[in-house]
C-alpha cells in the first residue's frame, strides 16, 4: 500500500497534498492508501475534527476534478462529503469521524508526532558524523 507523508507545520497547505498524491500515482477514491501526519505539538480534539472535516472537503474536490466532469461522480463524492459533516455533528466524535473518512475515502490516517531533534540533525543526515564532532564544530565555531 502506498504512503503519503504530510507535515502540517512544514507542508501547511493541503495542496501539497495533492501534489503528493499525483506523484504517488494514487486514483483517489479507489485505491486504497496510507497518509501519515506529523506535527510537533499535540492536537486538541476539535482542531483535529476541524482539520479532518477540511481533508473530507479537500478530498470530495480532488475527485471530482478528477472524474472529468461526470455528472454521478460530481453528485457522489459531494453526498458523501456532505453526510461526514453530518455524522460528526450528530456524533461530535474524533474517532468515529477519522474512521468514517478512512472508510469512504479509501485511506488510513495515522497521526504521529515529530521529533523535534529530526531538523536539528536535518543538515547531518547525509554525513556520517557522530554527536561528539557536531558538539565540537560547534564549539569552534564560538571560539
Amino acid at each position: 500500500m502506498k504512503t503519503i507523508e504530510l507535515d502540517l507545520e512544514k507542508d501547511q497547505k493541503l495542496e501539497s497534498l495533492s501534489s503528493l498524491i499525483k506523484n504517488n500515482n494514487i486514483k483517489l477514491g479507489q485505491e486504497q492508501f496510507n497518509l501519515r501526519l506529523f506535527i510537533s505539538h499535540s492536537l486538541g480534539d476539535t482542531i483535529y475534527a476541524s482539520f479532518l472535516l477540511l481533508l473530507t472537503k479537500y478530498l470530495s474536490k480532488l475527485i471530482e476534478e478528477s472524474k472529468n466532469n461526470k455528472k454521478e461522480d460530481l453528485v457522489y463524492f459531494d453526498k458523501v462529503s456532505e453526510s461526514i459533516y453530518l455524522f460528526y455533528f450528530k456524533n461530535f466524535d474524533t474517532d468515529k469521524l477519522e474512521n468514517k473518512i478512512e472508510k469512504d475515502f479509501k485511506l488510513k490516517i495515522e497521526l504521529g508526532k515529530k521529533n523535534p531533534l529530526n531538523d536539528v540533525f536535518g543538515i547531518w543526515k547525509d554525513e556520517d558524523i557522530t554527536l561528539g564532532q557536531i558538539r565540537e564544530k560547534a564549539w569552534q565555531r564560538n571560539n
